[in-house]
């Protein structure tokens, strides 16, 4: 029997009944004799009351167990609004990348900037990176570990198959994350090795894109018990090739179709050493290469003539097959080890996170040595935290993070040979914690804080052949800051939690890669003041789910892009301020029928002139709206199951996305209006699973802006089939 629960404001989101002990969080580690010095807590992770482990007991819907704060809440007694989405919805809704999740979710989008890279610009409640030069607005985990190194750039995009659970935390998530998640924090859950039973599953997949090829992946996954209750391995693989759908017209050696296909290769991999009851460490490994041979983009209505003989032109005209055009490609790779180390002690769980990354980018061109662009980048992230629990009116969460990274960038036009080389180095410190009080027994308080130091260095040299026009340019920043939060609970009526929560987040500044004179050397951190008042249902002996939400953002100080100084400029403009509501609702209408809808309106306007005396900073007017944010958006959610025979179940799964448009930073529209259309039809038994489906059932074909000389567009209509195997 499937049943579904709405996880912390999740929108639909299917939770299948599990047992706690397998869907615990064992979050990361450290090395050694601190990892072992320094226990951890075998059922947590790092963001502290966002983690959502759910379970149904005894066959009873109102028991939903989460281990939110690093201990155990009934689901709806937690004031923070978390998406959460599990493994089951994931494979019975065919989606394959956080992408395709955040069609889901209303106040949440990923911009997926191809042109520069394997990127994932997210946005969360309209709090969003105006470019990949700029720190994060939101942060990216795979179960405890970072994934953003500082900049916007070159975030895996991780394919959700095997993951436990994919989690949206929406707000200011500073407390327990850091400044990389003044807007929320996304969080991919893996799933952990079965020191008891060997595993694996195979998935395979094959389908068709509208004026473009054939597509097809491989997924697999292997569990592996080398010692029962002792020593397992866990290991996930996938490839994907897709096709492209965008032409290159006008080419010198003639027209070029479907130039923008992807090829993906990941692996994940996972050791689990039990070597006491209490003392779990696992070692983890993440690898993936991405090859674009094309972008996702088309011009922007204009003619481009390279330097050089021979001379030609690329017109465009869009969705036109004869005349659309991409003009570059890249290829990604990103490495990330880390170790885990989780203590249970009587009074308190330990945990200790390392880890080590690395990520490559090339960027490639048709043109040769048109331009250059590639980036390195590398670090190490340390933390170490505790969580108590006590019997008492009183609990607490806290650590400290180090992190150090370093970025290596060559930029230039190789054709008349300038280069110009740039390293950034970025060290943080940070100190955090919660304090949850029983200040009555239905009513809890929580103080969190967090301290943080973060220095910057940056060096950029220019050659100009074997000449250098102006010396080396080395510029530094430094940020220090404390980022509280303040939150109220109330539990009184039961299935009913009302809350308040006050949080503030920020995002460090830092250096211009520009050595133009008139270019800012640096900027300044920018900051929300983020406040929501909701409520979270859990009603008709659980049959009936939902979160209702208001909040309001004032944001300060906005790190803003601008242009022509001879690479991305960020300047801080001035402040701006964001309201708005979110409803959530999913009801189980009948056994097996499961209905969900979600929405969000935002109003996120500019509160005042910003540029009009200063030709270097972009002009708004008071009342504008923020650029590239999108003010409303509502999903509606189908999911219909049911026995065909003693051993095989029919399933139908549908959703439908509006989402309202953006506008630039000239205010006109740059994406209108869209609506998304997916759906899967399928029967699966305990080992067999065969399923048809359809992404992009209408063929949207909205472009969205990127900058002021290209639009990006989605992928057509794509039909296709898949096929899994579990042993």
């Amino acid at each position: 029997m499937y049943r579904t629960f709405l996880a912390q404001g999740k929108i639909g989101a299917a939770f299948t009944e599990v047992d706690v002990r397998r869907t615990e969080f064992f979050l990361a580690l450290l090395t050694g004799a601190l990892a072992i010095a320094l226990p951890a807590a075998p059922a947590y992770s790092q963001d502290g009351r966002a983690t959502v482990q759910a379970e149904a007991e005894d066959n009873d819907r109102n028991v939903i167990i989460v281990t939110a704060g690093r201990r155990e809440q009934n689901i709806i007694n937690v004031e923070t609004t978390v998406v959460a989405f599990d493994q089951e919805f994931i494979e019975n809704s065919n989606i394959d990348s956080i992408q395709d999740l955040v069609a889901l979710t209303p106040g949440f989008e990923a911009r997926r900037e191809d042109l520069i890279g394997e990127n994932n610009r997210f946005s969360i409640r309209g709090v969003s990176s105006v470019t990949n030069a700029a720190t994060a607005t939101a942060g990216v985990y795979l179960d405890d570990v970072p994934l953003t190194l500082g900049a916007v750039f070159n975030v895996p995009n991780i394919r959700t198959f095997d993951l436990q659970r994919v989690e949206i935390l929406k707000g200011p998530q500073g407390t327990l994350f850091g400044a990389g998640a003044m807007g929320g924090v996304v969080r991919y859950i893996s799933n952990k090795p079965d020191t008891r039973e060997f595993g694996g599953q195979v998935r395979l997949e094959a389908s068709t894109t509208e004026r473009g090829g054939e597509n097809y992946s491989v997924d697999a996954v292997l569990n592996v018990p080398i010692v029962e209750d002792k020593l397992a391995v866990r290991v996930v693989g996938s490839y994907a090739d897709d096709d492209g759908f965008i032409d290159l017209v006008n080419f010198p050696t003639g027209p070029l179709e479907n130039v923008n296909t992807r090829e993906t290769e990941s692996i994940r991999g996972i050791v689990r050493w039990t070597p006491l009851e209490n003392l779990t460490i696992d070692l983890q490994a993440l690898y993936e290469r991405t090859t674009n041979s094309g972008f996702n983009a088309v011009q922007n209505n204009f003619v481009f003539v390279p330097p050089g003989p021979p001379a030609f032109v690329m017109p465009t005209s869009l969705f036109d097959d004869e005349t659309t055009m991409a003009l570059a490609g890249s290829e990604s790779e990103f490495q990330q080890y880390s170790a885990t180390v989780s203590l249970d002690v009587d009074w308190a769980e330990i945990v200790s996170t390392t880890s080590i990354y690395d990520t490559v980018f090339d960027g490639e061109f048709p043109l040769p040595d048109l331009i250059l662009f590639d980036r390195d980048g590398s670090g190490f992230s340390q933390e170490v935290r505790i969580a108590t629990k006590l019997d008492g009116a009183f609990n607490f969460v806290g650590g400290v993070f180090y992190q150090d990274a370093s970025l290596d960038d060559d930029f230039g036009l190789p054709g008349i040979g300038l280069v110009a080389p740039s390293t950034e180095d970025r060290e943080q410190l940070s100190f955090f914690g919660e304090l949850y009080v029983e200040v009555l027994p239905d009513l809890e308080a929580t103080v969190g804080l967090r301290h943080f130091t973060e220095d910057s260095t940056q060096s950029t040299v220019t050659n100009l052949g074997n000449f250098q026009p102006s010396p080396p340019v080395e510029r530094s920043a430094d940020n220090t800051r404390t980022v509280p939060k303040f939150a109220l609970s109330y539990t009184g009526i039961d299935g009913v939690n009302f809350y308040a929560t006050a949080s503030r987040g920020f995002r460090v500044g830092g250096n211009n890669l520009s050595v133009f004179p008139m270019t800012p050397p640096t900027f300044d951190g920018d900051s929300i003041w983020a406040y929501e008042l909701g409520a979270k249902f859990s009603l008709f002996d659980g049959r009936l789910n939902g979160a209702l939400a208001g909040f309001y953002t004032d944001w300060t100080d906005i790190q803003t892009v601008i242009s022509g100084f001879g690479a991305p400029t960020i300047v801080n403009a001035g402040d701006a301020s964001i309201q708005g509501i979110e409803l959530q609702l999913n009801y189980e209408v009948i056994e097996g029928l499961n209905l969900g809808l979600s929405g969000s309106l935002l109003d996120a306007k500019i509160d005042e002139d910003i540029g009009a005396d200063n030709p270097a900073i972009l002009t708004f007017s008071a009342g504008d709206r923020i650029p590239l944010v999108t003010e409303e958006s509502l999903v509606l959610f189908a999911n219909y199951t049911t026995p065909i025979s003693d051993d095989w179940f029919l399933f139908m799964t549908g959703d439908l996305a509006f989402n309202g448009d953006q506008v630039t930073v000239d205010q006109s529209v740059g994406t209108a209006s869209t609506t998304f259309a997916n759906a899967r039809i399928g029967a699966k038994s305990e080992k067999f699973e065969i399923a048809a489906f359809v992404r992009n059932l209408t063929n949207e074909n909205t472009t969205s802006f990127f900058n002021d000389l290209f639009f990006s567009i989605p992928r057509p209509r794509t039909i296709g089939v898949e096929l899994i195997s579990r042993f």
